[in-house]
């Protein structure tokens, strides 16, 4: 084991630069509110840029719903609703709409990610 941790800022660094180079799309979201069910985004990666056609900047501050498609069964939405207010994992498919208002199928695998101090 390395005796020698390497300084959290530089991991932060070097974690940010992988994640962009990955072809997986990856989105960071956080409850819009305490408990809530609602998902707010506060990170993408590029390769959410390139799929859903928007800037990083276009995309912070949106709800993960607001990128679902409308054509989504209602028992898909309200399964995505329920692993996010457990904390669950979730592994599905769904429709989407990208940037340009283009529909198009996502694999969708949802992780829980709890801080340490929460």
């Amino acid at each position: 084991m390395n005796a020698n941790p390497v300084e959290p800022l530089r991991l932060m660094q070097v974690t940010e630069r992988a994640l962009d180079y990955s072809d997986n799309v990856i989105v960071i979201l956080e409850p819009v509110s305490a408990g809530g069910s609602e998902l707010h985004i506060v990170a993408v990666n590029g390769a959410f840029c390139r799929a859903f056609r928007m800037t990083a900047q276009d995309a912070t501050g949106r709800t993960l719903a607001s990128l679902a498609a409308e054509e989504n069964d209602p028992a898909l939405v309200a399964a995505i609703a329920d692993a996010v207010a457990a904390r669950r994992s979730l592994r599905t498919e769904m429709r989407c709409r990208n940037g340009e208002g283009v529909s198009f199928w996502f694999r969708l695998h949802l992780m829980a990610s709890v801080d340490a101090g929460t």
